[in-house]
């Protein structure tokens, strides 16, 4: 999915603040997989108790349908846990990465194989999965992540049953994919292990990192009134600190801006807050009941490409196919 970058002002110059980091497997030194050949036979921990279905109920109500009645699939820490072929989970945020990609193809009115379709430069933009739901993915190989197919195939499915008729993609839709994209990976640490990455804490908890380390402690999250700014202004970062891997799932998120001026705030006074309901504005997606950030409002739906997006995936007829 497309992110957005916040340009904020400082004195010293401009800071991009919550600037994507892309794990692909399309670069040889950008994968999504770590260094060397996955072993096959190798086991990993997998719940396949969550939910087998995610929130699709389109009668609900679009103000009370909070992120955090949809999201729990990655609260798997008092279920049962099972070994699991490794290369099912090695192989999941490329499936998420591709899933992405065949439906932009096709709701911009082109086939993924088509040729006319630059397939290499949408995989580097979905290359962190659904609104970051493959973030942390370089960290697979530590041991510390727990991997559920059922959720995985449910991403998969999800992202698949955007119509492109409609080009819209409704608010249970988005939550559906929010809930069962993150829940297909989740860590086994409990607070107060060391830890990379959020990936591999348990859910109910975040990394806490201090700047410039490569390592923290496992914590649990940020209650609701809390802070959780950061000294690099990254809003990718203080979004984990309100909920597990900054997905929604707990009902709260990191404001960090004020929407109605459009001002950053200072790090210092970015706090965990409930989601806004349809209509108000917002600055991320994590910020609106619906987990809908269109146009800097909450909305109950949006378009997944616009006729200016497809543009850039389009190849160019005198480039020839199979670029």
């Amino acid at each position: 999915m497309k992110r957005s970058h916040w340009i904020v002002p400082l004195a010293s110059g401009l800071v991009t603040v919550g600037a994507a980091r892309l794990i692909t497997g399309c670069s040889s030194s950008q994968t999504s997989t770590p260094s060397g050949e996955v072993d096959a036979t190798t086991d990993v921990l997998v719940n396949d108790s969550a939910p087998d279905s995610p929130v699709t109920d389109s009668g609900s109500d679009a103000d009370s349908s909070s992120p955090a009645d949809a999201a729990d699939a990655a609260d798997a820490s008092d279920s049962a846990v099972t070994a699991f072929d490794a290369a099912a989970m090695y192989a999941f945020p490329g499936q998420v990465s591709y899933a992405i990609c065949d439906r932009t193809a096709a709701c911009c009115g082109l086939t993924i194989d088509s040729g006319a379709f630059n397939l290499s430069y949408c995989l580097g933009i979905a290359a962190n999965g659904f609104y970051d739901s493959n973030e942390g993915v370089a960290f697979l190989d530590g041991g510390h992540v727990a991997f559920s197919p059922t959720q995985a195939a449910a991403c998969i499915q999800n992202i698949e049953s955007i119509d492109c008729a409609q080009n819209d993609i409704p608010q249970q839709l988005e939550i559906a994919i929010f809930q069962s994209c993150y829940g297909a990976l989740y860590g086994t640490l409990d607070a107060g292990s060391t830890c990379r990455d959020p990936i591999e804490c348990a859910p109910g908890n975040y990394c806490n990192i201090d700047a410039g380390m490569d390592a923290g402690t496992c914590a649990a999250l940020v209650e609701s009134g809390q802070p959780c700014g950061n000294s690099a202004l990254n809003v990718n970062v203080a979004q984990t600190l309100c909920s597990y891997r900054g997905s929604g799932n707990t009902g709260l998120f990191c404001n960090w801006t004020n929407p109605t001026e459009t001002a950053v705030l200072d790090a210092a006074a970015w706090t965990c807050e409930p989601p806004s309901p349809l209509d108000a504005g917002c600055a991320s997606n994590q910020g609106c009941t619906s987990l809908i950030c269109y146009q800097a409002e909450c909305s109950a739906a949006k378009p997944w490409e616009t006729d200016a997006g497809c543009v850039a995936y389009i190849v160019p007829a005198e480039a020839g196919a199979g670029h």
